[in-house]
């Protein structure tokens, strides 16, 4: 197939989703968007990550793996669907969560800045990529559409969608803006819907670490940091999200929305 004729690294990452796929008996396949606890999701679905024995659970570095290799990072659904192939894509159960758009911009900004200012107190050499983002102040990088530099690496322009930042639909649909995974939940309502149902799916087993791994802002924060024109920005780069997802500024509309193709 002509699509395996690309760079090393996505040839690399490709091979690895096939062997994982394999593993879970092609089972399912996690789409996982950035910035929407896709890594607590993933460490309750593959069951990779164990409590260290007899360590209080306050922070995520108490947390090791158990198998010799982790889950796969985020590819769009397309790219999953490409790589594994119609029949296999077709036989597993394909999953994601959403989030609220203004909360995930937030919490992206966040994480870029976060990362900047700590290697700078480590005397480290800042990335350039978190660099980039950490000089805007959020309203600033808002106003100015969101660019995100770590999201431009040349394997990401094959295994994202195009438009990586500001559309969570464009992870989980193809070129149409058809869905093409099964099942999708919002993050606000893990606790009512997605556990619920991912323990229907997958049995008990499925349980969330009691730390979140790799948080970046407390549930609300985001909406200090908005100023009306902000709100709007964002309602205009992420209206279709808005839209599909049933969200508002502060918080979700139709509690209870799930997608499920049935």
């Amino acid at each position: 197939m002509s699509f395996f004729l690309d760079d090393t690294k996505t040839a690399k990452i490709r091979s690895d989703l096939i062997d994982v796929h394999e593993y879970l008996s092609h089972t399912y396949t996690l789409i996982r968007i950035p910035k929407t606890g896709s890594e607590s999701v993933s460490t309750a679905l593959f069951d990779v990550l164990t409590p260290i024995s007899g360590e209080d659970l306050d922070c995520s570095y108490r947390y090791r793996p158990s198998k010799d290799f982790l889950w796969w990072d985020h590819y769009s659904a397309i790219f999953c669907k490409q790589t594994l192939g119609d029949d296999t894509w077709n036989k597993a159960f394909n999953i994601s969560v959403v989030r609220n758009p203004w909360a995930r911009l937030y919490s992206l900004w966040k994480y870029a800045w976060c990362s900047n200012a700590l290697r700078v107190d480590e005397g480290l050499e800042p990335d350039p990529s978190d660099a980039e983002v950490a000089k805007l102040s959020f309203e600033d990088w808002v106003m100015q559409g969101c660019v995100y530099p770590q999201f431009n690496h040349q394997h990401q322009k094959i295994v994202f969608p195009e438009n990586s930042v500001t559309s969570q639909a464009g992870w989980l649909c193809d070129e149409d803006g058809n869905y093409i995974v099964d099942f999708i939940s919002r993050l606000e309502e893990m606790d009512t819907v997605g556990i619920p149902a991912f323990k229907k799916l997958f049995g008990d087993r499925f349980a969330l670490p009691e730390v979140k791994i790799n948080a970046t802002a407390h549930p609300g924060e985001y909406m200090s940091h908005y100023k009306p024109h902000m709100i709007q920005r964002v309602f205009e780069m992420c209206g279709d999200d808005i839209e599909r997802f049933k969200y508002k500024f502060d918080g979700i509309c139709e509690p209870g929305w799930v997608y499920l193709n049935e």
